[in-house]
């Protein structure tokens, strides 16, 4: 938590704001988006205000298009695709096989000593697809997915998977939890 980072650009600007304390001492309760952004915006503002702006050209070879997807997954937006990738309207139906949301495969997850044991767990998250499948994690059985599984974090290499009833699994990830808590051997978990 020492470092929030900000970077962005106009059609005449390149604009990095970096916020953070000059002894390197981590800070409390400040995210990129509640640190540095806020800062990045004020300033491009200011310098849209002064010197005006104009979209930048988009680059040869890629196109843009309206996508959308099931309700509750995002909301719809425009995206930018290299030409000839871009999904035939409206956007291709997601896949509906179980799928594991969050965390992200290869996430690394670092626990902070200064937040309670207990205001720290880590949200499993699959899709609708999911449900009737089960939670393993690190082989073990967290139960049926019936909605977010909240789990209390240990350091260490972890992997989650999403398993049928036969066992085999939907989906599977592996992320690593950083940091060290004293006396911890397992993770708690809830829904």
């Amino acid at each position: 938590m020492r470092d929030n980072w900000c970077v962005g650009f106009t059609d005449r600007f390149t604009v990095a704001v970096w916020v953070g304390n000059f002894s390197g001492a981590s800070m409390h309760d400040v995210s990129g988006t509640t640190g540095a952004a806020p800062v990045w915006l004020d300033i491009v503002n200011y310098l849209y205000d002064r010197f005006g702006a104009r979209s930048p050209a988009p680059p040869a070879g890629v196109t843009n298009r309206a996508v959308s997807f099931p309700a509750a997954v995002e909301p719809a937006r425009t995206e930018w695709f290299v030409a000839g990738t871009q999904p035939d309207l409206p956007a291709a139906p997601l896949d509906d096989r179980p799928q594991i949301l969050f965390p992200a495969a290869a996430s690394m997850i670092a626990l902070d000593p200064d937040i309670p044991r207990g205001r720290q767990e880590i949200a499993f998250v699959a899709n609708a697809s999911a449900r009737g499948s089960r939670w393993t994690l690190d082989r073990r059985d967290l139960g049926p997915v019936t909605g977010v599984k909240l789990w209390a974090p240990v350091p260490g290499i972890h992997t989650l998977a999403l398993v049928g009833s036969s066992g085999k699994p939907f989906d599977l990830l592996t992320f690593k939890v950083r940091g060290a808590m004293t006396g911890e051997t397992s993770g708690d978990l809830h829904d």
